[in-house]
């Protein structure tokens, strides 16, 4: 394994990750961060009041109007008022659940996740605003933010969430999550992107772009994941070579993107990591070796690699 590889999951105590947690604990680490760094420990009040109002303002006249209908048209508006008159109270039962699970985990899981990263000797950071990195997904929309990251000493891993916001018709505001992987390279790399199908949002939110200049190639695993492979003509042959199937399939069993720039790779997933669990760590740390090897394996000067961090 290369001399930045983070380790193994044999180095790492995941006891914090596991072991039962005292509440009143908890609940003091989560006043502890609200007073010192101002993070708030759950979700807010107003942003849930406003989707519930919203949702019970287009519901209930629309369950009303039907009702009306169905005086002079007939049983079928009545069905249909009862159908959105329930899908509204179903709805608001659900967010009212959701935010409040939200408000019991995030505490919960910043303290077990405190407890980690000082069990190990790591840096923990509940939120850092706008993280300094070249990879696309950090020059996307507004208000970027990454949450609960782990650091590792001399940056050779960093893990986090990550969200941003964008702005669609009439100012209707999306908020976008993903989780990420990065290290330094200690070899130089051909700068790629490698686009897992796999890894799309319920809203086709993909990490590729349909006006990327790169030549795309598909690449499959021996357990049938696809990709696609985005890089320049020049480095085409060279960037097939550093996809063996060990490392397709590996990227394949968590649906991510990898993209290399800049000296470093970054492991993107559509979807937040769970970071709590054991085994998404002993998944990241033993993919970021694979790929670490297998830059490696190219052949190519680690003193570009160097130059490449610096940049």
């Amino acid at each position: 394994m290369s001399s930045s590889s983070p380790g193994s999951l044999g180095d790492l105590d995941v006891r914090a990750l596991t072991d039962e947690v005292d509440r009143s604990t908890v609940s003091a680490h989560a006043r502890r961060l609200e007073q010192e760094l101002g993070v708030r420990s759950g979700v807010s009040r107003f942003g849930v009041g406003c989707v519930l109002a919203i949702v019970v303002l287009l519901g209930v006249p629309t369950a009303v109007l039907f009702g009306l209908l169905a005086l002079d048209q007939g049983p079928g508006w009545a069905i249909a008022a009862a159908v959105v008159l329930l899908a509204t109270v179903a709805l608001c039962v659900w967010l009212l659940t959701a935010a409040s699970r939200h408000d019991r985990q995030l505490p919960e899981r910043r303290y077990r996740l405190e407890r980690f990263a000082a069990d190990n000797q790591l840096e923990y950071t509940p939120v850092l605003a706008d993280p300094a990195h070249r990879g696309l997904l950090f020059g996307r929309g507004r208000d970027r933010v990454a949450d609960d990251l782990i650091g590792w000493p001399g940056d050779r891993l960093e893990v986090a969430n990550y969200r941003y916001v964008t702005e669609g018709y009439r100012g209707a505001r999306s908020v976008w999550e993903w989780g990420y992987a990065t290290a330094p390279l200690d070899r130089a790399a051909p700068e790629l992107l490698l686009d897992g199908k796999r890894n799309t949002g319920a809203f086709d939110e993909r990490i590729a772009s349909a006006f990327d200049a790169r030549t795309p190639t598909r690449l499959d695993s021996p357990d049938g994941g696809r990709f696609e492979l985005w890089t320049w003509q020049r480095d085409v042959d060279l960037a097939r070579r550093l996809f063996d199937g060990r490392l397709l399939s590996q990227l394949a069993r968590r649906a991510v993107d990898l993209e290399i720039v800049g000296g470093r790779v970054f492991l993107f997933s559509n979807r937040p990591l769970s970071t709590s669990d054991p085994e998404t760590w002993a998944w990241i740390i033993e993919t970021m070796g694979l790929i670490q090897d297998r830059v490696a394996s190219l052949g190519l000067p680690e003193q570009a690699a160097e130059q490449g961090n610096e940049a």
